[in-house]
């Protein structure tokens, strides 16, 4: 079992995180906003602080997470084993500067 609060913790500083769009089960929708309040933040990571078992089986959670620095964390998912893996902004060829 795993703490979805604690996994999203580890891959980055929750101030880095910019707006998140995060379904868990499928059902329950978990957004937090551009421009946030402090309260907004505190409410998405209480909504956050639940166990999941992220082994074989199906998925529990997907979503998008921007971060600041323009890059992002997708949920990624195998034969029901999931977690959040970080994607970065291509960087542009220098043909097309």
């Amino acid at each position: 079992m795993k703490n979805a609060k604690d996994e999203l913790s580890v891959l980055t500083e929750w101030s880095n995180i910019k707006a998140a769009k995060i379904t868990y089960e499928g059902i329950s929708k978990i957004l937090l906003c551009v421009d946030y309040t402090d309260s907004q933040m505190e409410d998405f990571q209480r909504h956050l602080d639940f166990e999941y078992d992220s082994g074989y089986g199906q998925q529990f959670i997907t979503g998008i997470i921007w971060l600041k620095n323009g890059s992002w964390l997708e949920r990624g998912e195998y034969a029901g084993m999931e977690w959040w893996y970080p994607c970065d902004v291509p960087v542009i060829p220098e043909e097309l500067n």
